[in-house]
């Protein structure tokens, strides 16, 4: 009667930790997609800036040479052939502002001006993507804390439970058998 009891409460608490180890797990895997995000944005943050740049120093009488603008449209294309982007229009944006960088008959402060308020509404959209990523995850990990609580309360009842089953069971048929015993003295 003492080993059963023991093994069953190593194999519960075996199973919780396996439990709490696979929970763990996946909220360091979720996390992947927030770092890959996060660095999608932080390039069309730099690229933004470096446009910012360039555009105030053709605001201050500085010439915007055409071969800036080709490096901030390579800038941009390169990012639009990498993964991390999560919003649906994000592609399509870039290609876009990467087009009207490369356009060869318009004025380069209106270029600019113009792609960088394009980038800003990439970003935004971005933006928006990343708090609704980071909303699912916090829902995901919240429900999955709430059920290794949940685990971690309803598994010692039921192995309360299964053991008073198990004691009852057991204990009849020893009675029965003490009750024989007796009679047979």
């Amino acid at each position: 009667m003492f080993w059963l009891p023991l093994w069953i409460s190593v194999a519960l608490v075996i199973a919780v930790l396996i439990v709490m180890l696979v929970v763990s797990w996946r909220g360091v895997e979720r996390l992947g997609p927030i770092e890959v995000h996060l660095a999608h944005i932080e390039r069309i943050e730099d690229v933004g800036l470096d446009m910012e740049q360039t555009l105030l120093k053709g605001l201050r009488g500085t010439r915007v040479e055409r071969a800036r603008l080709a490096e901030l449209r390579d800038q941009v294309q390169e990012i639009a052939r990498l993964e991390g982007a999560l919003h649906p229009q994000t592609l399509q944006r870039l290609t876009q502002i990467g087009a009207r960088l490369g356009a060869a008959d318009a004025n380069p402060i209106d270029v600019l001006l113009e792609t960088l308020t394009q980038l800003r509404v990439v970003l935004a959209g971005e933006r928006e993507r990343h708090a609704w990523l980071l909303t699912r995850i916090s829902a995901d990990t919240r429900a999955e804390i709430q059920l290794t609580a949940v685990l971690l309360l309803i598994a010692p009842l039921l192995l309360g439970a299964f053991l008073f089953f198990i004691r009852g069971r057991v204990k009849q048929p020893l009675r029965a058998l003490e009750d024989l015993l007796a009679r047979l003295a």
